[in-house]
Order: C-alpha cells, then sequence, then structure tokens
C-alpha cells in the first residue's frame, strides 16, 4: 500500500508537469504582443490561482496525516531543502521577487505591497518562534526520559508516550497550516495591488524560481550519484 507522502509525492511531480506547462503559457502572456491582451492575462491568472488551489488542498490532506514528514520532504532535492521554511518556501521570498521584477510600480502600489511585507514578517516571525517552541518541547524532560525507554515502556508510559506524540503532531499540523495560509495570504494581497499584466510577470518570475531551483537540486543529486 502507498503510504500518505507516497501519494503526495506523486501528486507533485504531476502538479510540478503542469507547473512547467503553465510557465510555458505565462510566458506567452508576457511577450510584446500580448502586452495589453489583459482577457488572456485573466484567464491565466484564474488558471494559476486554482492551480496553487490544488496543490494546497492536497498539501493540507497530506500534513494531517504525516505532519513531520513535511519538515524533510523527499520530494525535494537537498539543495531544495535548504531553502525551506515550515516545509515550503518563506513569504518575504514573494518580496524580493517584486524588487526584480516588478520595477515600474507606482508610489501607491509600493506603499501598499510594503504594508503587505511588514504584516508577512510579522506573522513569518511569530510562527517562527512557535515552531522553536514545539522543538524545544521534543527535548523536554518528560518526552526525553520517555523516548530514551522506548522498548522498556509499561503500560501507562506507552499511553503517555502516545498522547505526548499526538500533541506534537496536532502542534506540527496547525503550525503548517498557518504557514501555508500565509503564502497564500501574501500571494494574494500581492495580486490584489497588481494590474493583470503584473501578476502575470510576478507569477512568471515565481514560477521560473521555482523550476530552476528544482532542475538545479536535481542535477547536483544526479551529480552526486
Amino acid at each position: 500500500m502507498t503510504s500518505p507522502s507516497g501519494n503526495f509525492e506523486t501528486f507533485f511531480n504531476t502538479w510540478m508537469n503542469h507547473q512547467e506547462s503553465l510557465f510555458q503559457q505565462l510566458l506567452v502572456a508576457i511577450a510584446p504582443e500580448n502586452a495589453q491582451n489583459t482577457e488572456l492575462h485573466k484567464s491565466l491568472i484564474a488558471q494559476i490561482q486554482s492551480h496553487y488551489k490544488l496543490y494546497y488542498m492536497e498539501k493540507m490532506n497530506a500534513t494531517r496525516d504525516d505532519a513531520f514528514v513535511f519538515l524533510n520532504p523527499p520530494w525535494f532535492s537537498s539543495f531544495e531543502r535548504t531553502l525551506l521554511w515550515l516545509g515550503e518556501f518563506k513569504p518575504s521570498m514573494i518580496f524580493k521577487l517584486i524588487d526584480r521584477y516588478l520595477v515600474d510600480l507606482t508610489p501607491d502600489q509600493r506603499q501598499r505591497i510594503e504594508q503587505v511585507k511588514y504584516e508577512a514578517r510579522r506573522q513569518e516571525r511569530a510562527l517562527t518562534e512557535t515552531m522553536a517552541k514545539i522543538q524545544e518541547s521534543l527535548a523536554s524532560p518528560p518526552i526525553l526520559n520517555l523516548a530514551r525507554r522506548h522498548g522498556r515502556l509499561i503500560d501507562g508510559e506507552v499511553s503517555e508516550m502516545e498522547a505526548a506524540v499526538e500533541m506534537l503532531k496536532m502542534d506540527m499540523i496547525a503550525v503548517m497550516e498557518s504557514a501555508d495560509a500565509l503564502r497564500g495570504w501574501t500571494v494574494a494581497n500581492v495580486v490584489e495591488v497588481l494590474s493583470p499584466i503584473e501578476a502575470v510577470r510576478f507569477f512568471a518570475a515565481a514560477a521560473e524560481l521555482q523550476l530552476r531551483m528544482r532542475r538545479l537540486g536535481q542535477r547536483m543529486e544526479a551529480e552526486r550519484n
């Protein structure tokens, strides 16, 4: 029987293939001859948003089955895993893409983007602190003592160990879902500030970065093997 994480890995690989296809469509949409094609841009934005919505729905289900695997996802290369924050990209990375690829925003747009950035970073810090507390709980004396005696536990201690692990799992699920919600909130609020062509350029930059990092990580692993 395929494990939940195995099912998600299969889904992710298929999702990434579709991401490549959408990226090619994004490149066409930002070509000079399509710069004024607002209907094309809006249609493509809706497709991209549905694509990511599907991803996060599948990820949420997989996280509830096995939250711990998302701290070190096997479907990412070791290089990609060095870039992760709570299982995926850090929301503040979005603003680096904006600074690089959307240099002609209006002062009003810049101000609104700065407000989103401030809130995103504030929530990032709060979630990082929450995760640190969860990780500290792993080394707390009660759990550590039970873990060291794993194989020599009596019935009551087995129940205590199971309860501790279940509580840890629920805490992990909560923080991972909050991180995904923050990623979604950040993207949605950024896109709201942008014009359709700017949003398409933003999604193209994000997809290009994701695909480039994936190819680089896969190449590095192939060279090591």
